[in-house]
């Protein structure tokens, strides 16, 4: 997932991204230059990181962008109050004034996050972590000594007591040879995450065949398997 998908549809939602625009050329550019500085490293810095951004790196920018949100709201404020001036409505409309027309875009803005939150509770799984949970079950009792563990997510590891490795966004080969070398005892694949992406593909996408637990995969041998829910089906193997 990259860093302006992250911060566009995970943190701040599209129309949100207008008033911050507004925002921004509303006030004064040299004003801005430290603050837009500040957002520019921070995205280019998370872009030359080799694992994936999590959301929560990005909460730092948040004071900066709900700044220029006010200011787009400000400035679309300023607009309107200015037309119904010209144009003699706030006259006609007595209610109509300020005071009223801020409270009224704000009532309309939170009115507005509605749809965005209802997609971001129904991401929420209705069981969360389970797979990690069983398939760390799994490797603690089949482990006399805490495991060393590759997988995209470190979960398995924290419920086994275990180490983690994070798996190399790599092709098969590397991920089997930097297994070797670490000398892990499993390798986990877990459906939810490479098979997540943009039409499907992630930086995992070379991996995706592990999911296929009947074919053979050469120097991996499948030992356990986790498939009670859907499109969260978790694979452990060994290195033979």
């Amino acid at each position: 997932m990259s860093e302006a998908r992250l911060l566009t549809y995970g943190m701040t939602p599209p129309h949100f991204m207008l008033l911050m625009g507004l925002g921004m050329f509303r006030a004064e550019w040299w004003k801005e230059l430290y603050l837009l500085s500040f957002v520019t490293c921070t995205l280019l810095g998370y872009a030359l990181c080799p694992d994936e951004t999590n959301g929560r790196m990005l909460v730092s920018l948040l004071p900066v962008t709900i700044c220029w949100v006010a200011g787009g709201l400000k400035a679309v404020e300023d607009r309107l109050v200015e037309f119904f001036k010209q144009t003699k409505i706030s006259r006609a409309v007595p209610f109509i004034n300020p005071a009223t027309l801020r409270l009224l875009m704000i009532t309309a803005l939170a009115f507005s996050m509605l749809p965005w939150l209802i997609h971001s509770l129904m991401a929420i799984p209705a069981t969360p972590m389970i797979e990690f949970k069983e398939a760390g079950r799994w490797v603690k009792e089949h482990s006399e000594t805490p495991p060393l563990i590759m997988a995209t997510q470190p979960y398995i590891a924290f419920y086994v007591g275990g180490r983690p490795v994070y798996l190399p966004a790599e092709g098969y080969q590397t991920v089997v040879e930097h297994a070797r070398r670490l000398n892990v005892d499993y390798v986990a694949i877990d459906e939810a995450l490479i098979s997540n992406g943009l039409w499907g593909n992630n930086e995992y996408s070379d991996l995706r065949f592990l999911l296929d637990e009947r074919s053979h995969h050469p120097e991996l041998r499948l030992v356990y398997k986790f498939d009670g829910v859907p499109r969260r089906k978790i694979l452990v193997y060994t290195l033979t």
